[in-house]
């Protein structure tokens, strides 16, 4: 049994939670491979066209991206001699963070379809109405003579010709027009749509490995393959849940005690560190060598990290980020960002943006905002039809 002494309380973990810990190490590496494989779909999108191009490579990706991890189940499984695991299986008790994406890409893809269905109808409407705007000249010849006669059918019929073909010059001027106009005026909505399904996208991404890893400790608990005392170092719900209700304590001493009590029952979730390092004083190093018996030197790594970035004079972090040494990709980040020495630090905390491995959920508002974006931009384009009509008298 492994114990520790931190913030004047023990925390204690059996020899058995190392196997664990190198399961949670899998995690992190599949996370970051991820990540990595990932920013290939971070790419500019400036037509309609792309958009929907985008959201179809989206759902391909994420549907590649699916199977991996299912094979590296299934090796984690072999490599504990577990063989009587199906992808069915996985399946059934993983896949929901990812169908949950499937439903979210769809949805942007029947609004993107509606979107591209209004303009294309706006953009036919304007050139239709050019094209009938182009007038014909027709002479009419009130003679007996056969040669007068004759010359008038052969210029109305040229005059025909040149007014077809003034038409569909007309025509095809007012499209292209048109595409460049809606490109312009919609191109911010396009960044703005494709930042957002971007992040979503990588937490639905982040939350099936992080399911799929759970289920991996289920299962391999149950084959007695993993100790059974485990799964109390993995109560991430009810740790969540007391770290919600620490600001209702007005007591340190007392929510020392519910913070030691997170850790006890979710060393590895990354809240709990950042409560500890806020009271944490003369245990630095005994703190230390729990971190790196739970392998988390990178996670503490990035909780400092992105609270200093925050926050810049917050010495705690910053210490702690030192204390993790040069080795630490974290600290390597804070000492690249330079912030210690940078004249705009207030500057750069308000515009820095938290990344988190967290999806983003959305929220009932949200999904009614994705829901009007086609009603939205269609009452847009209706506005905007007079600056196409405007840009065909050019």
């Amino acid at each position: 049994m492994e114990i520790f002494n931190i913030l004047g309380h023990q925390v204690c973990f059996e020899e058995g939670f190392s196997k664990c810990l190198e399961l949670y190490d899998k995690k992190s590496e599949w996370i970051e491979e991820y990540k990595k494989r990932y920013c290939s779909m971070n790419y500019s999108i400036e037509t309609i066209q792309a958009f929907g191009e985008y959201l179809g490579n989206m759902w391909k990706f994420m549907q590649n991206e699916y199977q991996i991890l299912e094979n590296r189940v299934l090796d984690v499984f072999a490599n504990f001699q577990v063989f009587n695991k199906s992808r069915e299986e996985i399946v059934a008790n993983c896949s929901r963070p990812t169908m949950e994406c499937y439903d979210y890409l769809d949805l942007y893809m029947e609004h993107i379809k509606a979107l591209h269905r209004n303009i294309e109808d706006k953009k036919r409407q304007a050139a239709n109405t050019a094209a009938n705007n182009v007038d014909e000249y027709y002479l009419g010849v009130i003679s007996t003579s056969s040669w007068d006669i004759l010359v008038n059918d052969v210029f109305n019929e040229w005059e025909s010709y040149k007014a077809e073909k003034k038409r569909e010059k007309a025509y095809n001027s007012t499209m292209q027009k048109a595409d460049s106009f809606f490109q312009r005026e919609l191109k911010d909505d396009f960044i703005e749509m494709q930042q957002t399904i971007y992040k979503t996208v990588e937490g639905y991404g982040i939350e099936t490995i992080e399911k799929m890893f759970d289920y991996c400790v289920s299962v391999l608990i149950s084959e007695n393959k993993l100790d059974y005392k485990v799964k109390d170092y993995l109560q991430k719900e009810k740790a969540e849940t007391i770290l919600r209700n620490l600001g209702r304590i007005q007591d340190n001493n007392i929510k020392k005690e519910q913070i030691i009590d997170v850790l006890q029952i979710a060393p590895l979730l990354p809240e709990v560190h950042f409560e500890i390092i806020k009271y944490i004083w003369n245990d630095v190093d005994e703190y230390l060598k729990l971190i790196k018996f739970i392998h988390g030197e990178n996670m503490i790594g990035k909780v400092c990290y992105d609270e200093v970035m925050k926050h810049p004079n917050n010495e705690k972090y910053i210490e702690m980020l030192e204390k993790l040494g040069i080795n630490n990709i974290y600290y390597q980040k804070y000492k690249n960002t330079n912030i210690s020495t940078n004249t705009n630090i207030s500057t750069n905390a308000n515009n820095y943006t938290h990344t988190s491995n967290e999806k983003i959920v959305l929220s009932e508002q949200q999904i009614g905002q994705a829901i009007g974006i086609g009603i939205f931009l269609t009452i847009l384009l209706s506005i905007i039809l007079y600056g196409i009509t405007a840009l065909v008298r050019l």
